[in-house]
């Protein structure tokens, strides 16, 4: 699990329950804080008790005797299993949201593949089109049709070129 996923569950505990986790206090609000951490961590995520430990500065030893305690102190706090509850919940919905939001990316990405496919589509059909009309003519006419179409294109060169710039222009003379 990334760094910042550890962050945003420290957040939701000091939220929800209101004790932060990093307090270096062995107070009981504290130590039921860093333990409903722990076994957060311990269902979320993939880490060794010794990873989970590092994230507090603690020891492997004390996230174990907290994994064994959690749940009777759950049953014994009713406000510490909602809080619990509640943080369970915001997660699992974080990871619904991630994945509506992935998908949503996997969405965007085919419509643009579909429209850059009906495009190219479109410009295939344009040369079908322009090989179907010079196929029946003369070899003459066909360069005839290039001169045209070369001479077009510099005229298009050429607009492009030209700019006229004003230097001064009054309401009385037309510029």
């Amino acid at each position: 699990m990334e760094d910042y996923n550890i962050k945003k569950i420290k957040r939701l505990i000091k939220m929800e329950y209101g004790y932060d986790v990093e307090a270096p206090t062995r107070k009981r609000e504290f130590v039921e804080a860093r333990a409903m951490y722990y076994t957060i961590l311990k269902e979320f995520t993939n880490l060794t008790l010794d990873g989970i430990a590092r994230t507090v500065n603690k020891n492997h030893a004390t996230v174990l005797h907290s994994l064994k305690n959690f749940k009777y102190w759950r049953q014994q706090n009713k406000y510490l299993n909602l809080a619990y509850k509640n943080i369970i919940e915001k997660l699992n919905s974080l990871d619904d949201t991630e994945e509506y939001q992935t998908i949503n990316e996997i969405r965007k990405e085919l419509i643009r593949l579909k429209l850059e496919n009906f495009d190219l589509k479109n410009q295939k059909q344009d040369k079908g089109s322009i090989q179907q009309m010079i196929q029946h003519l003369s070899e003459e006419k066909i360069e005839e049709i290039k001169e045209r179409i070369s001479i077009m294109i510099k005229s298009y060169e050429w607009k492009n070129n030209d700019k006229v710039k004003v230097y001064q222009c009054n309401n009385t003379t037309l510029c």
